[in-house]
């Protein structure tokens, strides 16, 4: 299978985004109800909105954890990049980024931390080692092709 362009493969990952979050949004909202009435000490305060917001999360999470792999792996690939510290550094700005505003949101240390192993775990093996963008082909001429 040979590279399949950038277009293509935004347009998967996209696709699979909305795809799987619908997907696990509708599981999500079926199952939560029953769940938090029988586990009332995980919070006990929990509304509709609540369950709402979590399936949302959930659903958000699901959809990113696929569609970032369809966005950068594609068929066959070179593993090694150009660029490779440019990524670090933007994936270590979106991991440390998502880390502040999850932990801003009110969750324990252990969530916070979980999420961004999660996120930097996700980010590493896809878009850091990978990058999205194809890189050009090169000329197939050889060193006796060439006129003298």
């Amino acid at each position: 299978m040979k590279t399949i362009g950038l277009p293509a493969r935004a347009l998967s990952a996209s696709a699979a985004f909305v795809l799987v979050g619908a997907v696990i949004f509708h599981i999500c909202m079926r199952v939560l109800p029953g769940y938090v009435a029988n586990h009332p000490e995980y919070n006990p305060g929990i509304d509709g909105y609540g369950m709402f917001k979590t399936a949302i999360g959930i659903a958000f999470a699901s959809g990113l954890t696929l569609s970032l792999p369809l966005l950068t792996l594609p068929g066959i690939r070179r593993r090694r990049r150009g660029g490779r510290p440019v990524r670090t550094a933007v994936a270590c700005g979106l991991v440390v980024g998502g880390s502040l505003l999850f932990a801003e949101e009110g969750f324990s240390l252990g969530s916070d931390v979980l999420f961004a192993a999660w996120l930097a775990y996700l980010l590493s093996f896809t878009f850091v080692r990978y990058g999205l963008r194809d890189e050009a082909r090169r000329s197939s001429r050889t060193k006796t092709d060439r006129p003298e």
